[in-house]
């Protein structure tokens, strides 16, 4: 399968697969972790108003960790089978577990290869993190998967 396929209705189903293929092991069914908090996932005090996975409420990164590509925060683009995603820049996301090799194919950032990023709690496919071959990187998050609270 390819990289890019995430997200083309099978992206779950192809996230736990990535996932059962690197070895690590996942809480079974009832025994998901609750939602995450504390200063790996971006919150605590001198942190920003927290930004959240939407599945399950785990702290994912906050907003002080907003940033711009390509002049703007927001974009939206599709994907090779037609569908569309709006994701937010951040500079950061530590409530998100990166996974999958990198990839530049259909890359939405030139110069930039992409990995998969899941919510650490709750293995949600949220975005990506973009790599670029200097060491520049950030996250692109899927914002209708994500929520503001404090």
């Amino acid at each position: 399968m390819s990289p890019w396929a995430i997200g083309a209705g099978n992206g779950e189903e192809a996230g736990l697969e990535l996932f059962r293929r690197s070895g690590r092991s996942r809480p079974g069914k009832g025994e998901a972790p609750g939602p995450r908090s504390g200063p790996e996932t971006g919150e605590g005090e001198g942190y920003g108003k927290k930004i959240r996975c939407a599945a399950c409420g785990s702290g994912v990164t906050s907003r002080d960790r907003k940033t711009e590509r390509g002049g703007s925060h927001e974009h939206s683009f599709f994907n090779p089978v037609g569908l569309v995603f709006v994701i937010g820049c951040f500079t950061d996301c530590p409530g998100c577990a990166v996974l999958a090799p990198r990839s530049t194919e259909f890359t939405w950032f030139p110069g930039h290869a992409w990995q998969l990023a899941l919510c650490r709690a709750c293995l949600e496919h949220l975005g990506w993190r973009y790599v670029s071959p200097d060491g520049d990187s950030f996250f692109g998050l899927i914002l209708d998967r994500l929520v503001e609270r404090d």
